[in-house]
């Protein structure tokens, strides 16, 4: 939740005191929630309380509400979520995931292509059914660019050995179908290319796949 909030909601709990101790307490209501630092160190204070009395297999409440997980790296995760339904067709990225333990309801998306990770958007109750029984997906992952972006707000920047013989062609040719006209600066900044390198694979996107690409801006 909004920092702002979380910290009239710590101060309105009655019980607070009593769960987390004495010293914790204090931290939590002595905190300067303005101060980045100070809340960074508070959010490793209470990650370390909630790890140490936390003893489920289910990791749903150590996931945020929007996370990133690099593949390779998610089986602490994913051990207790079962995948309920692909979206399938022109949306092969993404899935609906349920918690054997909790019930929690997660849409993941697989974002393959460029930077290995898994994108995380938990579901409330509500929006879970209505995916399950309306088709009705929440529209945070519906773009691969939306992926890239939310990739690159987590720090994931790769690089590609072999630029021209890798798949950043064919993303570059996905990313302007999804967005005609798209410009070659925005698709090197998604991408982590320099401008000249992108200008060519854009190029070749164009030549190969017929998609619009702005070289002009």
């Amino acid at each position: 939740m909004p920092l702002k909030e979380f910290e009239s909601w710590a101060y309105e709990q009655p019980r607070i005191e009593e769960v987390m101790g004495e010293d914790l307490y204090y931290e939590l209501i002595s905190t300067s929630y303005r101060s980045p630092t100070e809340v960074e160190r508070l959010k490793g204070l209470l990650q370390a309380f909630a790890e140490a009395e936390d003893d489920s297999p289910c990791r749903c409440v150590r996931v945020a509400n929007l996370d990133v997980i690099d593949m390779g790296h998610h089986e602490e995760e994913f051990r207790t979520l079962e995948l309920v339904q692909d979206r399938g067709d022109t949306y092969w990225w993404l899935s609906v995931y349920r918690c054997q333990v909790c019930g929690q309801g997660w849409m993941v998306a697989s974002e393959e292509r460029q930077n290995d990770v898994f994108c995380l958007r938990r579901l409330s109750d509500q929006e879970f059914d209505r995916v399950l029984n309306e088709g009705a997906w929440p529209t945070d992952f519906d773009r691969y660019e939306d992926l890239l972006r939310i990739g690159l707000t987590a720090g994931k920047r790769v690089r590609f050995v072999e630029p021209y013989t890798s798949s950043l062609r064919w993303t570059i040719a996905d990313l302007a179908r999804e967005r005609p006209g798209i410009g070659v600066s925005e698709l090197a900044q998604l991408l982590n290319l320099d401008c000249p390198l992108c200008r060519d694979l854009a190029r070749l996107a164009v030549e190969e796949e017929g998609v619009d690409v702005d070289f002009e801006e």
